[in-house]
């Protein structure tokens, strides 16, 4: 990081590896910003605050008045007076330091501030790159040891009235009410009564997701900032809020149906024309993350932290590791023979694959490859097919899910049989495994997004069309296996069984009226004709489609259950005219979000000894299955070179997902190598 032109203060070099520096403020109210900087050793216990800010534009601004927008950078351009010398910050610093110099008193207590504050951009050489890194390292012991963490949200704006009002209502929420099913519908007035709170009007509503999705709440540092603090005290412009509401509100929208609702309004707000399947990324409910991981201190390993950290923002994309290196569970750093610390001057691709390594060796097996998002969603280049780009949020949902289950409590074991031990590293970038190929892939279907936005089901029931053989390899008509692989067999948390497979028609359904819907909404639109016309052709061969699995598949039913669970078309159509059968929309809705959250982001397969299967969508034509040992479920592989594969991702594959491959002598056991 560079030093902006025009800085006249030099800093000094710290004497001791326990050595900060310490800012006070010495202007008064309304006065030019003047300060000093003093050196002191954490070892004398010295009393501080600390300041947690962002270091750019603090508001979020698509929720407001065009004439209200005031845009400001996370450029160093801001002058302020050191010593007698001249040091910059940002904008956003600027605001704050202009905040703390008007009030002493920053609590909802007597507590005064203290007289010193540390602050990361000023206390630290930030062009010294050994300074920075060691005094990255030191973190955890800095915030820890504050009396107070001061948060500053940024100044305030036209939304943070009504924000902090829904965030009154939102805390006061009896717990026992957070359980209670609410009406899917904000303006419905049983969303309330049954809450036990006021009515919230739409705009109080964006005001308070306007205020959950500053910038702060979004960034990678604060997990840390509060994770250690001994006491959080929050600035809002001239507003001293209470940690503990900002909490209770969060938690509230992540245990009721309150946060999807708020999320829908907000992006649709914003973007009108949105489409179902797009992803919206938000901070709403990390505050909620935040206290959550306070709780759970003593059990924080490496997976966890990498994790959670990819739903926060970082300025230098290495932060997604060493800002949560503070918060990893000590015990645990014995496992790994990898010694990770905040090094700045290693390029992230070397950080993550390291940390790779490292949670891999500390979580004793493979599952670091589940948490590998599809190619198309990695923004970071040359990273190793098998490390997880960090600096993203995550795009689909790991299918043994995340955090992973308690040991013990873990559904599948494809690997079941073949013993894994931490390889040894001869080259970073290479991932040595052993495991059995034991089928390719021979035809695939559309992904999420095709499905959802472009309505294409019918690709999903042609592969099914396709089917060559009588029976699934295990016995099971085809269909089976088809309905449980599109949810990965699970349904409601647990194993999808027969209200599972009686629901599965209604997802059919659901797709079926929604591209009828859509064909509805362009009647009379002579300009878009031939999006009329493409619409139609495929709600045609939709119908052919599920009329000729009719005809190949005629007693798709379970033994409890006289209804196929492939529906004909006349079935469709006595479903789509009870579409508001209570009981019929809230089996719709759990069915539609078991597909949801196994498929998006991947695609159904079908492989040439007949399994069927879902996988990262940038999957093709001769990838093939892999059963590794170490790893809970099947991956998919493609072949680079001799003895060297690149992954395409985790896979559900009906039926060989416990075992079944190692026991049924599907191959011979290589070693390759992951690049």
């Amino acid at each position: 990081m560079t030093v902006p032109a025009g800085q006249t203060y030099k800093y000094s070099a710290l004497p001791s590896e326990t050595s900060i520096r310490l800012l006070e403020i010495l202007s008064g109210p309304e006065e030019p910003i003047q300060c000093t900087l003093k050196v002191v050793d954490l070892g004398d216990s010295p009393l501080y605050d600390c300041l947690s800010y962002t270091w750019g534009d603090p508001l979020y601004h698509e929720l407001s008045a065009p004439q209200n927008i005031r845009r400001t950078s996370g450029e160093r351009n801001r002058p302020i007076s050191c010593d007698g010398l001249t040091v910059y910050g940002t904008e956003n610093l600027r605001e704050a330091l202009l905040q703390l110099g008007r009030s002493g008193a920053v609590a909802a207590t007597t507590r005064q501030r203290e007289r010193l504050i540390w602050i990361d951009a000023l206390c630290i050489d930030q062009g010294n790159l050994d300074e920075r890194s060691s005094q990255v390292a030191l973190m955890n012991r800095i915030y820890s040891a504050a009396q107070t963490v001061m948060v500053w949200l940024g100044v305030a704006d036209e939304h943070t009235g009504g924000a902090m009002d829904v965030m009154g209502r939102l805390a006061s929420i009896p717990p026992a009410n957070l359980a209670v099913e609410i009406p899917a519908d904000l303006d419905d007035p049983g969303v309330y009564h049954a809450l036990g709170i006021p009515y919230v009007e739409p705009q109080q509503w964006l005001d308070f997701a306007a205020f959950l999705q500053r910038s702060w709440f979004g960034r990678v540092w604060v997990i840390q900032e509060t994770f250690v603090a001994r006491n959080i005290v929050v600035l809002c412009g001239p507003n001293v809020l209470r940690w503990a509401d900002i909490s209770a509100s969060s938690h509230a929208l992540r245990e009721t149906l309150l946060g999807e609702l708020l999320t829908s309004l907000v992006v649709l707000t914003v973007n009108p024309s949105w489409t179902s399947s797009a992803y919206a990324g938000n901070t709403l409910t990390n505050p909620f993350i935040f206290e959550n991981m306070r709780q759970k201190a003593t059990s924080l390993n490496l997976e966890k932290l990498l994790v959670q950290g990819r739903y926060f923002n970082a300025t230098d994309d290495r932060d997604h590791v060493f800002a949560l290196l503070g918060m990893r569970d000590q015990s645990l750093v014995q496992k790994s023979p990898y010694h990770i610390r905040p090094e700045y001057h290693v390029d992230v691709q070397q950080v993550y694959t390291k940390v790779s390594w490292a949670t891999m060796c500390e979580m004793a097996d493979l599952n670091i490859l589940s948490l590998v998002e599809d190619a198309s969603f990695r923004r970071l280049q040359n990273l190793p097919s098998w490390v997880p780009d960090y600096s993203i949020a995550p795009q689909t949902y790991p299918l043994a899910g995340s955090p992973r289950a308690a040991a013990g409590k873990e559904r599948w074991n494809a690997s079941d049989g073949l013993s894994w031990g931490v390889p040894v590293q001869t080259d970073l970038r290479l991932l040595p495994v052993e495991g059995i190929q034991f089928d390719t892939i021979v035809e695939f279907a559309a992904t999420a997004t095709e499905i959802t936005d472009q309505h294409q089901i019918g690709a999903l029931l042609d592969l099914l069309t396709h089917f060559p053989q009588p029976h699934y390899p295990n016995g099971d008509p085809p269909t089976e296996a088809f309905w449980k692989t599109l949810i990965k067999d699970t349904f409601l948390g647990g194993p999808a069984d027969e209200p599972a497979r009686r629901a599965f028609p209604l997802l059919i359904t659901l797709h079926i009226w929604e591209l009828k819907t859509a064909i509805n909404n362009l009647r009379g639109t002579p300009e878009r004709r031939s999006e009329f016309n493409q619409l139609s052709a495929l709600y045609a061969h939709t119908k052919s489609t599920l009329t000729a699995l009719s005809a190949k598949y005629p007693n798709s039913s379970s033994s409890s259950s006289d209804s196929p669970v492939i529906p004909d078309w006349p079935t469709i159509k006595r479903l789509i005219n009870t579409a508001h059968d209570a009981d019929l929309d809230t089996a719709a809705d759990h069915i539609a979000e078991s597909f949801r959250v196994a498929y998006n982001g991947r695609r159904l397969f079908r492989t040439a000894r007949g399994y069927l299967g879902i996988a990262a969508q940038s999957l093709g034509v001769g990838d093939a299955l892999w059963v590794l040992a170490g790893a809970a479920v099947p991956v998919v592989l493609r072949e680079l070179s001799a003895g060297r594969w690149g992954l395409v991702g985790e896979a559900y594959v009906h039926s060989v997902m416990n075992g079944e491959v190692v026991r049924g002598g599907g191959g011979k056991v290589e070693r390759i190598h992951l690049e």
